[in-house]
């Protein structure tokens, strides 16, 4: 066997291997084809797609289309018109370079509904219900019955957007069926999982109260460099997305499943070897001539991955002859873990097995035993040494909503090669929170949370937590599985006096137990309710405030936020201090400013939801700024109507001593669904806000541009669209000394 030993993660992330090449076990994988026309050169099939031309489907193929689909099934076998909506980021919006961007007839979800127009004589085929600008909403002119297909894949969504599409555009024609897939972006920007997997349980939810039915589709993966930590960024939402499934009895499709996507050659030497080549042979999915691009997928993928969605509705999950068991997670101390996890040869020879640990966001492999011999129906325990990655974007290592981490391994044996996703119990203990946002608290802060034993027997200890200068501590006893609350409770400053509108803090709580010191760390945002009349010091990034005055740059640039309100109107104020406006040679314009608004009625806006951009952008000189399109839902969850942007008004002003001013001016009736009682503390609007302006280049020291010294935030400790991670304006020019928490 060999063992890889304090793994060199160093430049390229390259795997050591002991050299030791990968037996193939011989007529155990699924056949191969040749590759089917568009296919990525030199990557073989796993399956036999010949058969999906078959009109004919086995006894045991169309119980699985029942059970599965039940009401797709029998309304697609009596040719009745049938609906498809699909929903999701940039992969299903078609992203690329060519004259197929956004060509939605070339994605997945048109790939999967033309394999359900052959199999039940749709001799239509597929139709776009309003294709992308320029795009035919077919393939070809097929005549006859068909199925329509509505693409409501966006750019840069996550899974907590998915409400706005199904709830507006999604519903307007009630569909028989609906794809979802997010995860990417939720990687990208950490979201956490709890919150993942409850924007899922909503969709699946609302799809069934419309009599649709529902397939959860984990994303497909990322291979940029290094490797082994972009192929191991997605798992985690993929598994808890497939846990949903499992949960919900929804039909799940791993996007990211390389069984038939790729196969490891015969000469691959090692664990090496096995790894470099199902990453070159995976990276000619993403050949773009125009740019590099390790996301996006090219058209080959996409018909791959519609008729892998099929052949699964059919015949289920390529099946592997390996079987991996649910793993344990022994915590050392705050910076490393051991993992046990077994693994079973479930064939009928003997077969080298290579199992490769990814590097996840906030943990990477320091040591583990690559490569093993199994016999048929060997099992042996594998045993990995993680530590944490203090470089890991600020992602906490520990869970917040389970008692588990989703560790990814790479997987193979013979050619076949899959990313397990095993769900590993951390021990002994495990501090659970409520990552969540409470709005109005006024004197204390009492974060929810669970210590919960994992052990198999009875633990006693004692714990430590602090947060803004402020210590408790404590001891508990926990039965084998046991659970408790810890007793936090935290004072919030009487004041907004001398306090910053917006600051970040730990919550730190450590967990002795058996002379281990265990960290439980969590992030707290901390922003004062604030009121109409009052300006508010927006924020550029941390490592670019001013050391004497948050908010102001090193430039002695400022930002300020100041919203009025009367029956009519809403005004919002962008103060410019110190800030000389010029325009952007390549596009014209000077500054951008982006609001989001969470206007529901006071009860609902303390509840989860999202809202959307509005897009302010104009130039240096005075006069009016541009507006651009407002979405159905830019207000929060609950809206759907159609808003004119004329309406909303931005105008771009002059002051004393060469201030500048931008005013915006969005009607109240564009806000239906708040109370607007004006002079009341309790009628409040969530609110978050950017400004932005250009820059122009300075040798040696920035690049110019939108970006750097030169972009403020009024929060984001959240994803913008986020409502948990807005502030609250009290439409009152006498607020309360209230305050927003955000555990994150």
């Amino acid at each position: 066997m060999g063992r890889v030993l304090a793994m060199a993660w160093a430049i390229g992330w390259g795997w050591m291997s002991g050299g030791v090449m990968v037996a193939q076990e011989k007529g155990k994988a699924p056949e191969v084809v040749p590759v089917v026309p568009g296919a990525a050169e030199g990557v073989k099939e796993g399956v036999n797609f010949e058969r999906d031309l078959s009109f004919d489907l086995t006894p045991e193929q169309m119980a699985s289309f029942k059970a599965k689909l039940p009401k797709a099934f029998q309304k697609l076998s009596q040719r009745k018109p049938f609906h498809v909506v699909a929903m999701g980021d940039s992969i299903v919006e078609m992203f690329g370079y060519d004259e197929d961007d956004q060509n939605w007839i070339k994605g997945y979800p048109a790939r999967f509904s033309e394999q359900l127009a052959r199999q039940f004589f749709y001799t239509g085929g597929v139709r776009l219900v309003k294709p992308s600008k320029g795009k035919e909403e077919k393939d070809m002119p097929h005549r006859g019955k068909e199925i329509t297909l509505r693409n409501l894949g966006r750019g840069g969504k996550l899974s907590i957007h998915a409400m706005q599409a199904l709830s507006t555009y999604g519903l307007e024609t009630p569909p028989d069926l609906v794809l979802v897939s997010f995860g990417i972006n939720d990687a990208t920007t950490g979201l956490d999982l709890g919150v993942y997997a409850k924007a899922f349980q909503d969709v699946v939810a609302t799809v069934r109260a419309s009599g649709g039915e529902v397939i959860l589709l984990g994303p497909t993966l990322i291979v940029g460099d290094p490797a082994e930590v972009e192929l191991a960024k997605t798992r985690a939402y993929c598994d808890t997305l497939r846990e949903v499934a499992e949960d919900s009895g929804a039909f799940f499709v791993d996007l990211g499943d390389l069984t038939n996507l790729v196969k490891v050659p015969e000469d691959a030497q090692g664990p090496a070897g096995v790894f470099a080549s199902v990453v070159e042979n995976y990276r000619r999915y993403f050949d773009h001539t125009k740019a590099v691009d390790w996301v996006h997928p090219r058209p080959a993928l996409h018909e791959k991955l519609g008729r892998q969605i099929f052949r699964e509705l059919i015949d289920g999950r390529t099946v592997v002859p390996w079987e991996m068991g649910k793993g344990e997670l022994l915590m050392v101390d705050g910076k490393t873990m051991e993992m046990k996890v077994t693994v079973k040869n479930g064939g009928k020879a003997k077969a080298r097995t290579v199992i490769l640990p990814l590097v996840t966001a906030a943990w990477k492999p320091t040591d583990a035993t690559a490569e093993m011999e199994l016999a048929p129906g060997e099992v042996k325990e594998m045993l990995i040494h993680y530590a944490s990655r203090d470089e890991g974007g600020g992602v906490n290592p520990m869970p917040s909503h389970e008692p588990m981490l989703r560790m990814p391994l790479m997987v193979s044996m013979g050619e076949l090669v899959r990313i397990e996703d095993v769900r590993a119990t951390l021990k002994p203990v495990v501090l659970l929170w409520k990552v969540e946002t409470l709005f109005n608290q006024e004197k204390a802060y009492l974060p929810a949370n669970l210590l919960t034993n994992t052990s198999r027997a009875a633990i006693a200890g004692d714990w430590q937590a602090a947060w803004m200068g402020q210590e408790l501590k404590g001891d508990f006893k926990l039965e084998a599985g046991g659970q408790m609350e810890l007793p936090l409770k935290f004072k919030l400053p009487v004041s907004h006096e001398g306090q910053p509108f917006n600051q970040k803090s730990d919550l730190s709580v450590l967990i002795t137990v058996d002379g281990k010191v265990l960290r439980f760390d969590r992030g707290v945002d901390l922003t004062q309710n604030f009121g109409l009349k009052e300006p508010v010091s927006m924020r550029l990034s941390d490592a670019k405030q001013s050391p004497m005055t948050p908010g102001l740059g090193a430039r002695g640039r400022s930002v300020t936020l100041k919203a009025d309100a009367d029956n009519e109107m809403l005004f919002l104020t962008f103060d410019l201090r110190g800030v000389d406006l010029k325009d952007d040679p390549a596009t014209g314009m000077s500054w951008a400013a982006t609001v989001n608004l969470d206007a529901r009625s006071y009860g609902k806006r303390l509840n989860r939801g999202v809202t959307d951009t509005l897009r302010i952008n104009g130039k240096a000189a005075d006069g009016p700024a541009t507006v651009g399109a407002i979405p159905p839902w830019a207000f929060g969850t609950g809206y759907a109507a159609v808003f004119d942007e004329a309406q909303v008004k931005a105008v771009v002003s002059s002051g004393s001593e060469g201030s500048r001013r931008v005013t915006i001016s969005l009607p109240r009736s564009y806000l239906y669904l708040h109370e607007w009682a004006l002079g009341n503390g309790n009628s409040e609007l969530g609110i978050n806000a950017t400004f932005s302006f250009w820059q122009e280049p300075v040798p040696g020291v920035s690049a110019g541009g939108f970006g750097g010294d030169g972009q403020y935030h009024l929060l984001f400790n959240r994803h913008r669209d986020d409502a948990e991670g807005c502030a609250a304006l009290e439409l009152t020019a006498e607020p309360t000394l209230r305050w927003t928490v955000s555990l994150y």
